[in-house]
Parts: C-alpha cells; sequence; structure tokens
C-alpha cells in the first residue's frame, strides 16, 4: 500500500484550503489519508437558502471535495481524475 508524504499532503492542504472557492464556502479540509478525507465547513448565514436550510451545493461542494480527496492517495503520480455527481431533477 502506498504511503502519502506528510510534507507533501501539508502544501496541498495548504494550497487548497487558501483556494478562492474553499475561502468563499468558509470550507477546509482537516485531514488526509489513504482513502479518507475530512472536510469542515463553519455553516453560516451564506450557506442557507430564503427557507433557512442548507442550500444543495454547499453539500454538493463538501461531498465532491471528500472523494476527490480521499482518492488523491490511491492515484499514480501521472494519473489525473475527474468526480462527476449526477443528480436526477424532479
Amino acid at each position: 500500500m502506498k504511503r502519502l508524504n506528510p510534507e507533501h499532503i501539508n502544501r496541498i492542504l495548504e494550497l487548497v484550503n487558501n483556494a478562492p472557492y474553499f475561502k468563499l464556502l468558509s470550507m477546509k479540509i482537516c485531514e488526509i489519508r489513504e482513502g479518507y478525507a475530512r472536510v469542515e465547513v463553519d455553516i453560516e448565514r451564506k450557506h442557507l437558502t430564503p427557507f433557512t436550510t442548507v442550500h444543495g451545493g454547499v453539500y454538493a461542494s463538501l461531498l465532491d471535495t471528500a472523494c476527490y480527496w480521499a482518492c488523491y492517495g490511491e492515484l499514480d503520480e501521472d494519473a489525473g481524475m475527474l468526480l462527476l455527481t449526477l443528480t436526477r431533477l424532479c
């Protein structure tokens, strides 16, 4: 099994957590391990719909981010990945 380089992960966390989209959502990746990622959002008023529920886009961003970074350590160095989330519209 591959082992992730802790220095590399720390640099990834710093880079990604300072990205504009992450700052916009107040989203933070707290931990990345092989097959695991922990992502947190401090829910604020800006995350709510007019009906005071958390917007689905916030959940989608959390899911997308956690899935991508959980898989990240399993990829070969020369591989890429695209994550698609499909939703059924009513």
